[in-house]
């Protein structure tokens, strides 16, 4: 599910970052992305093992586009309120998650070999990350919630 989950991840920033040359860049790693992935699951590292060259090109680009996001965000000349504003909120967690999964999930071919008590800990670890990376979404859609005001009634 990597490659789409990193398409996805990448038309959202294409939508929230406004900068064409950013945005002629994120098409052209969106057909980028799905070449990769099947040439490294027909040549590199076949269809038997997780990819984990996929996955670190995937979050890395995640991790980047989650930066200039917050670059253009904070050179922005416009004011705007970031406890109201969902994507700031989503590519918290997507940088948070790309983070933090690079070095749990990146390696998970390497690490597989390691005693049961580690990866279970791992495992621990990337649940809470997981948890972490859903929340920052449940707040995105959370922030677009208008209340209005209370009137008496007559």
């Amino acid at each position: 599910y990597a490659p789409i989950h990193f398409l996805f991840l990448t038309y959202f920033f294409s939508q929230v970052i406004p900068n064409k040359k950013i945005e002629i860049l994120i098409g052209r790693y969106g057909i980028l992305l799905p070449l990769l992935c099947l040439s490294n699951v027909l040549f590199i590292q076949g269809p038997h093992v997780f990819n984990t060259y996929t996955f670190l090109l995937g979050s890395l680009e995640m991790i980047l586009l989650g930066i200039t996001y917050f670059y253009q965000l904070f050179n922005s000349v416009t004011s705007v309120n970031l406890l109201k504003e969902p994507p700031f909120w989503i590519s918290i967690g997507i940088i948070f998650f790309s983070t933090c999964s690079v070095t749990l999930i990146g390696s998970a071919n390497y690490i597989a070999l390691l005693p049961k008590l580690i990866l279970s800990n791992m495992n621990q670890i990337l649940l809470l990350v997981d948890a972490f990376f859903y929340l920052m979404f449940i707040i995105a859609f959370l922030c677009q919630i208008r209340t209005r005001s209370s009137s008496r009634l007559p």
